[in-house]
């Protein structure tokens, strides 16, 4: 899980979760919930911790637990780190638009 491989790396780099909030810009009590599992970052701040940790997004999200067909999503996530931050913003925005669509679809649904 996300929130398991976070404090994982955290721990490796003999941090505490107030040292990457800080070196994110995040907020302590905004961290302390995604390695809670209370939530999850955007991908700005995902990005940024994934910096500040020295992981990639493969490892922070565990995506080597998916099977060989989504290797082309490991090979995406990789290369959104190059992306300017105006690029990484409009990302995430789509997703988000996204994750709004099918939360309506199955809203919808269940009336």
């Amino acid at each position: 899980m996300f929130k398991d491989a976070l404090k994982k790396a955290r721990i490796n780099k003999n941090l505490r979760q107030e040292d990457v909030a800080t070196l994110c810009n995040i907020s302590f009590s905004g961290y302390k919930s995604y390695e809670l599992g209370k939530s999850e970052p955007n991908l700005k701040n995902l990005i940024k911790i994934s910096k500040v940790l020295e992981v990639s997004l493969d490892e922070l999200c565990e995506t080597e637990m998916y099977d060989d067909n989504d290797a082309s999503m490991k090979i995406r996530l990789n290369k959104i780190l190059s992306l300017n931050e105006k690029e990484k913003e409009a990302i995430d925005l789509v997703i988000k638009s996204i994750v709004m669509k099918h939360q309506y679809e199955e809203t919808r649904e269940s009336f």
